[in-house]
C-alpha cells in the first residue's frame, strides 16, 4: 500500500502541468498571472482547508463557452499544493471552469488588470454542498439527510391529532400547524444547532412545548445525539423529548442502526398486533403522496403508557413522528411534507 502511495505520488509529480501560457495577439502588449487555489472544506466556514489535487481548471472567454465547454482556451491540472497559474496575455476577462467529480460544476469569471500582475481566485468546494455552473453553493438536499447534512437545511412537517384512535397509518385529519426544523448553523462537521419552531404551538401541547426549541444534534454514523444548548433545558417535538433538567445532562441518543429484523407490513397492522422490538425494519411506507423504500422504525415504551415510533430512512432524516397514549388512544405526530 505504502508503495502504491508514493507512486501515485510520483505519478501526479510527473503528470502535472502546474503553468500555462495563454496569448492573444495585440500591439498595446501586457500580461496576469492568474494563480487559481482549489480547496475542500468541511463545514461551511471553511475553518480547516484541504488542497484539492488532480483536477483540470479551464479558462474559456465566454460564460456559455465554459457551460458547453466548447472553444476551451486551455486547461491545467491542479498540483500537489493546490494551485494552477496561469499566464494571461492581452485578456481582460477569464471564465474559470472546474468540475469535482461529486460536488457539481463551478464556473466562475475573474478580471484581470493591465496594472496589476498578479490576480487570485479561490475555489472552495464544502462538504454537502454542490455547485451548478456557477459560484453559488447549493445544498445537495433542500431538506434534513442523516446521510448528508448541511447548514440550513429545512424540514416540513405537518401536525396531526386523533382522540380515541391508535392510529399508524394515514391520519384522519391534518390541523392548520406546521413544526420546521432548521440546521441554524454548522458547528464542526456532524454538529448543528438546530431550531424546531412551531408555526403556533398546537392546543393539545400547550402545556408541554414552546413555539421555539433549539439544541445540538450531532449526526453520527450509527445515530443521532442531541444536547442542550449551554445553559438551557433540552426538548425536541420531533423525538417527543420533554426535559428540565440542565445542560450538565448526558446527551439523548436516537439509535439509527440498520434493523436486523424481518420486515413488518406496518400499513396492514394494528399496533397491539405487532411484535415491537427497538428498531424495525418496513420494505415501502406511503405517506402524503409520496412512497418511501427501505425505512426504519424507531420503537421506545414509556412507563407502559406512552409510545414513541419514529420512522425514518438516512436519506430523508425523519418521516413521520408519533406520540401515543395507550391509555387514552389518542396519538399526536408530524409528517413529512416534501
Amino acid at each position: 500500500m505504502k508503495w502504491f502511495l508514493y507512486f501515485s505520488l510520483i505519478l501526479i509529480l510527473y503528470s502535472c502541468q502546474k503553468e500555462s501560457t495563454v496569448s492573444e495577439p495585440d500591439p498595446s502588449g501586457f500580461f496576469s498571472k492568474l494563480k487559481v487555489n482549489v480547496f475542500d472544506c468541511k463545514t461551511i466556514q471553511c475553518d480547516e482547508l484541504e488542497s484539492v489535487v488532480g483536477l483540470n481548471v479551464e479558462l474559456y472567454k465566454t460564460y456559455d463557452d465554459a457551460k458547453d465547454q466548447v472553444d476551451r482556451v486551455t486547461q491545467v491540472q491542479v498540483c500537489l499544493e493546490g494551485q494552477s497559474i496561469f499566464t494571461v496575455s492581452n485578456i481582460t476577462e477569464v471564465y474559470i471552469r472546474l468540475r469535482h467529480p461529486t460536488k457539481g460544476v463551478y464556473i466562475s469569471s475573474e478580471r484581470l488588470n493591465p496594472q496589476v500582475l498578479n490576480a487570485f481566485h479561490e475555489i472552495r468546494f464544502v462538504a454537502n454542498f454542490i455547485y451548478n455552473n456557477n459560484d453559488e453553493l447549493l445544498v445537495r438536499q433542500s431538506h434534513i439527510s442523516f446521510d448528508f447534512p448541511a447548514y440550513r437545511q429545512e424540514s416540513h412537517y405537518a401536525y396531526h391529532f386523533q382522540e380515541d384512535t391508535l392510529n399508524l397509518l394515514k391520519p384522519l385529519a391534518y390541523e392548520n400547524v406546521s413544526l420546521v426544523i432548521l440546521l441554524k448553523q454548522q458547528i464542526l462537521e456532524n454538529e448543528f444547532l438546530v431550531r424546531e419552531k412551531f408555526s403556533v404551538v398546537p392546543e393539545y401541547l400547550n402545556q408541554v412545548y414552546e413555539n421555539v426549541h433549539e439544541s445540538i444534534w450531532t449526526f453520527n454514523s450509527n445515530s443521532i445525539s442531541i444536547e442542550p444548548v449551554v445553559g438551557t433545558t433540552v426538548s425536541s417535538p420531533l423525538f417527543g423529548i420533554v426535559s428540565n433538567t440542565t445542560s450538565e445532562m448526558d446527551p439523548l441518543i436516537i439509535s439509527l442502526n440498520a434493523c436486523e429484523s424481518q420486515p413488518v407490513d406496518i400499513e396492514n397492522s394494528e399496533y397491539n398486533s405487532i411484535d415491537w422490538k427497538e428498531c424495525m425494519h418496513v420494505e415501502s411506507y406511503s405517506l402524503k403522496n409520496q412512497v418511501y423504500e427501505d425505512i426504519s422504525l424507531f420503537h421506545k415504551r414509556i412507563d407502559n403508557e406512552i409510545v414513541i415510533i419514529i420512522f425514518y430512512s438516512t436519506t430523508d432524516g425523519v418521516l413521520r413522528s408519533l406520540e401515543a397514549n395507550l391509555n387514552s388512544n389518542s396519538t399526536y405526530g408530524y409528517d413529512l411534507v416534501l
